[in-house]
């Protein structure tokens, strides 16, 4: 691909809907500082004339006016307005008030009387005349001096000019009626010019313009004023703005229809100082306002190697609005930012999520998302975000995020995820409020028949269909989620990735998995900005793919970090304990190098099978048992409180019967909201804290939602005592999976189980008593399952040499010296010296004792050499190990045959001769002991959570190094980093049961009640589609049980709490037979037919049912 240019300068802006629609609102305001500018610039002007820089009699335009800049007044023209000559002055000329001139306006009048545009000149006798309107002429001017009026005139003598006055008179009526009354306005200054409308015509049309707005805005009060100068617009200006009443002026718009066409036609948007200012923190801030990540830096828009994303389009898509700024910045240009290279991994967990990347190498490192302070120190609870959404006003996210498909303008006070979310609900003091929170996206996603209710904090409720039946159309928390996550991920801090893997637990059916990998894919879609979608270079790369599953993702991770470097041959078994937050995951398999012919693609093989796990055990659905344990314990006390609680699906199970729980058990928001306060209560108990505690004073909500302060009595030994009969329960199931799952195939070659602990919970030490107990419980039975393997392997011994040696065994007879050994299969390390005549003795013995088929063919191969007879042959079989050795010494026809006719070096002679009972012995005892060894050895290997100091202690032991880093893999973290190791091109290939059908295994054990006990039909391997023989056809209806418990697979498993389903045919038969068949993972269908032969021709007694298993 071509290389990209990265910044341009750019004075155009692609806006979405939410951002066009804030100019459109803004541009008005914008204007108005854009008017304030050139308002500004009006008065410099009106300063200069005013200072007399453009002329000693400034004409005003609008009215009869001159301005004098010399005495700072306004003189009538008298040539456009006729002045009395008799009598007094108006008050107002043209509605500006005037007075007479006092004698040092005269004197000032006089100084630039040759500038006056209506002076006549001097007469005969040398003193000046003005002339009024009518074409009369005036030398003296009526002035008002100390309380009198008097006559005014000059003259010139000389190159003088002087003035003079007449006697004083006590009225102006008195003045002779040959003296011009010629007023002045001592109004002047800016801010009188704009109120009394004195306009000077040395403008230019546009200042003009803004003069006259001026004198609106004056009108309306729409100006403040501050020393003669207009300081800014008043408040009553912005109420008239925002309802629409501020007319346009010139090319400003005001009004909201011409701001919307004034920006669809392209025009460019001012930006003042200030609003230049607003215009760059508001790009700084996008992000921050979207997910509230740390503000960009300002200095990013003027850098040349900086530049912002949101300055590089040049064209408008559907939905957008392109918007030129009278300002230049510099774009950036997102593709340049596209890590092609990059890939990023998601563990989408039940109580947190994880996201790691690498980036053109083989480093993993986390990522910090949900927390978008990048500025603090780096906590290790950045890199485990919580799974948690906050609805604080959806229905404004929704309108926001449906304006656009490229990073639309969404606001994080809307919606948020992650830290903020999970604060918020962990600090929220009402349950009226309860369903603003969604923490159960995946246990959402996995069930087919949940329905939820959101309710944010508007309390606009919206009620969502079960995950996989809602369409594109539909809300999709899943989608948003992955949005927000994407803006973590993608943006100008990190850069753009366009290549994802989504992990799953092993018990998620294909189309939820499609349907999660689908809502993710256009949620990260999203994210990414318009350039970088539209590259169709880039996107084609663009994905979500399916990764290895959660707990085979942790394998991978776990097996390296504890230094697992399988040679060839060498296999080593694992199985998973994934104890999450919400469910806990079962996976087993197998880790060995690749053979020689991959070695160029892949390292290791990871095969893994036997998926399974335990649904309900979670640290979190653990907490709300020991709530549920506590509130059934309390029952009299609330119920005088009328306090209610959330049933535990588990509860009846572990804590026994509750009789008259009718009035306690409620699923209203009450109820949920009590069952939280309470479980987190006793947190510090399932963390293993000291919790020395008789009661827990906590709020509780009663049925009117009113807060209610209780103290509940607890019993701290109880609750343990539930806490270890739980995992006890998951820890059984996990050893009764693994023994279905390890058959003889897969424990061939191998003789110990490495125990992987996984998640969050698994730090209980609770677990790791747990594990020891039932380790000892089932070491027997594993004992003898890898028996069956150590047998076999006794045999493999021999078969090694046979096989590997066979081509050359002439070779070697000839020359027994100097030829090396390549390593065995086994332990056995004193086998690894020279082969010489010792060790084929040794070979022999072995081959004996532990292949006599193969032993049998060598002797026969001597004898048909002629070398001894077939009685021989026979004999040999049952000699012990020195009748073996005299055989040897006795026979030298045999050492010839395998020097095939050629001496024999002496030093072999000699060896030969001197070889005795107690070597031959020696060999056979170290043999046994290897084998004895093995037998008695530790069949299971616990392995502690990484990170934890357990982890770092065997990691120690190992000789490996020990990182205390915050980005070390985690037992939860550990999953994401797996994620990236065995993604499709990397070292390691991934083999699943699945891999053909793409399908996982069917998801529960189906049978009936025999005697109180779960009486197994079919077991998890059961195929799809094939039709199982279950019950007589005799009655209509039968009780069909199931459970996804792997305890159940021995039959002894207790009735009590195995799920039921109540099913009818139509038809009934007594020789007939119900049949069922799997057809989804957890979809059942059912049938009567009077045999197979009219089953498989689909003649029915009944025909075909579904039922869905949950």
């Amino acid at each position: 691909m071509a290389v990209q240019s990265k910044t341009r300068k750019a004075d155009t802006i692609v806006a979405g809907k939410a951002l066009t629609e804030r100019i459109q609102k803004e541009l008005p305001e914008m204007n108005a500082q854009k008017l304030l500018s050139e308002i500004h610039a009006l008065e410099e002007k009106l300063k200069d004339i005013y200072s007399g820089k453009l002329g000693k009699f400034q004409k005003i335009e609008n009215k009869p006016f001159y301005y004098v800049p010399n005495g700072n007044f306004y003189v009538v023209d008298i040539a456009r307005e006729q002045m009395p000559n008799s009598g007094g002055i108006p008050d107002r000329v043209s509605n500006v008030p005037v007075a007479y001139m006092n004698d040092s306006h005269f004197w000032n009048f006089v100084n630039c009387h040759s500038n006056c545009p209506f002076y006549s000149g001097f007469n005969s006798n040398n003193t000046g005349e003005f002339t009024n309107k009518d074409g009369g002429k005036y030398s003296y001017i009526v002035i008002y001096y100390n309380s009198k009026f008097r006559n005014a005139y000059f003259y010139q003598s000389g190159s003088e000019i002087n003035w003079g006055t007449a006697d004083y008179w006590s009225s102006s009526s008195n003045v002779g009626s040959d003296c011009l009354r010629l007023p002045i306005s001592g109004y002047y200054g800016i801010q009188n010019a704009i109120i009394f409308n004195l306009m000077p015509s040395d403008l230019t049309e546009s200042e003009k313009k803004v003069f006259q707005l001026l004198v609106t805005c004056q009108n309306k009060r729409w100006l403040v004023w501050n020393n003669n100068s207009v300081e800014k617009f008043s408040d009553d200006f912005y109420i008239a703005l925002k309802k629409d009443e501020v007319d346009d002026f010139d090319t400003l718009c005001f009004k909201k229809a011409s701001a919307a066409q004034y920006i669809k036609d392209g025009k460019p948007v001012h930006l003042s100082e200030e609003g230049t200012k607003e215009f760059v923190q508001r790009l700084a801030n996008v992000d921050h306002v979207r997910v509230n990540l740390s503000p960009y830096e300002e200095s990013r828009l003027t850098d040349p190697n900086g530049g912002h994303w949101d300055l590089w389009a040049e064209k408008a898509g559907e939905g957008e609005t392109l918007i030129k700024l009278d300002s230049a910045f510099y774009g950036r240009n997102p593709v340049a930012d596209v890590r092609m290279d990059g890939i990023v991994g998601i563990d989408f967990g039940t109580k947190s999520t994880v996201v790691t990347v690498q980036d053109g190498n083989d480093t993993i490192i986390p990522m910090r998302v949900g927390c978008g302070d990048y500025k603090k120190d780096v906590e290790i609870s950045d890199y485990e975000n919580p799974t948690v959404m906050e609805f604080i006003d959806l229905q404004k996210f929704l309108n926001r995020y449906q304006s656009s498909d490229s990073r639309p303008e969404t606001e994080w006070i809307d919606l948020t995820i992650s830290h903020t979310a999970a604060e918020s609900m962990n600090t929220a003091l009402s349950g009226n409020i309860y369903y603003a929170w969604f923490s159960d996206l995946k246990q959402w996603a996995s069930d087919k028949n949940r329905k939820i209710i959101i309710k944010d904090k508007q309390g606009e409720e919206q009620e969502l269909s079960p995950f996989v039946d809602i369409n594109d159309a539909d809300l999709n928390p899943i989608e948003y989620y992955a949005y927000l996550l994407g803006l973590f991920i993608n943006n100008m801090y990190n850069g753009i990735y366009v290549h994802y893997l989504l992990s799953f637990p092993v018990t998620y059916e294909r189309k939820i998995r499609q349907k999660i990998a689908y809502s993710f894919a256009k949620g990260l879609k999203k994210s990414l900005p318009k350039p970088v979608q539209e590259d169709k270079n880039v996107m084609r790369l663009f994905g979500v793919e399916e990764g290895a599953s959660e707990p085979a993702a942790y394998a991978v991770c776990a097996l390296q970090e504890y230094g697992f470097q399988p040679q060839e041959n060498e296999k080593v078994l694992y199985g998973i304990f994934d104890f999450g937050g919400g469910t806990t995951d079962f996976d087993f398999g197998t880790w060995q190098r690749a053979p020689k012919s991959m070695q160029r693609r892949k390292s290791y093989i990871i095969k893994h099978f036997g998926a399974g796990g335990d649904r309900l055990l979670g640290g979190e659905n653990l907490l709300e048992l020991l709530a549920y344990n506590v509130f059934k314990n309390n029952e009299a006390l609330l119920r005088q409180k009328n306090i209610q609680f959330v049933r535990h699906p588990e509860g009846e199970k572990y804590c026994g019967l509750f009789e008259g729980s009718e009035a306690l058990i409620s699923d209203s928001q009450q109820a949920k909201f009590n069952q939280g306060q309470l479980a987190e209560k006793l947190r510090p108990l399932w963390y293993g804290e000291e919790f020395n505690k008789e009661g827990i004073a906590l709020n509780l909500l009663d049925t009117k939602g009113e807060a209610v302060t209780l103290e509940l009595a607890i019993d701290v030994k109880e609750l343990n005592a539930l806490i270890r009969r739980r995992i006890d329960s998951g820890v059984e199931n996990f050893f009764e999976a693994m023994s279905k799952a390890v058959t003889a195939e897969v424990a061939e070659g191998v003789d110990k189980i490495h125990i992987f602990l996984a998640g969050n919970s698994s730090k209980s030490k609770v677990v790791q008593e747990s594990f020891a107990d039932f380790q000892r419980k089932y070491e027997d039975t594993f004992r003898k399952k890898l028996q069956i393997k150590v047998k076999e392997e006794k045999k493999s011994v021999p078969n090694y040499f046979v096989k590997k040696y066979a081509d050359y065994l002439e070779e070697i007879f000839g020359d027994m010296m100097g030829i090396r050994m390549d390593p065995m299969p086994v332990d056995d390390t004193f086998l690894l010296t020279d082969f010489d005549a010792e060790h084929y003795i040794e070979f022999l013995y072995t081959l004996s004792r532990y292949a006599p088929s193969e032993f049998m063919n060598n002797l026969y191969g001597i004898w048909a050499e002629g070398m001894i007879s077939p009685g021989q042959v026979t004999a040999i079989m049952k000699l012990d190990t020195e009748e073996f050795l005299k055989m040897f010494e006795q026979t030298p026809e045999l050492f010839n045959f395998l020097y095939s006719n050629a001496e024999a070096p002496s030093a072999l002679r000699a060896a030969l001769s001197n070889l005795g009972a107690k070597f031959i012995k020696e060999i056979a005892d170290k043999t046994e002991k290897v084998l004895r060894e093995r037998e008695s050895a530790a069949v299971f290997i616990l392995y502690p959570p990484l990170g934890t100091e357990e982890a770092d202690a065997i990691r120690q032991k190992k000789g490996l190094p020990i990182s205390k880093a915050i980005t070390r893999p985690t037992g939860k973290t550990g999953v994401a980093y797996g994620l990236l190791e065995c993604r499709k091109s990397s070292r390691i290939k991934v083999e699943d049961e699945t891999k053909d059908t793409d399908e996982i295994k069917f998801n529960f054990y189906t049978g009936y009640n025999n005697f109180g006990k779960f009486e197994v039909v079919t077991d998890r391997d059961i195929p799809y589609g094939k039709w199982i023989e279950f019950i007589d056809a005799g009655e209509p209806d039968f009780e069909l049980y199931f459970t996804d418990l792997p305890e159940a697979a021995g039959s002894q498993m207790s009735i009590q709490g195995v799920s039921k389903k109540i099913c009818r045919i139509d038809e009934t038969m007594d020789e007939a037979m119900v049949y069922i068949r799997a057809v989804e993972p957890s979809v059942l269908e059912y049938c009567a037919a009077l045999n197979e032969e009219e089953l498989q021709k689909q003649e029915y007694l009944s025909a075909p049912k579904r039922i869905i298993l949950e």
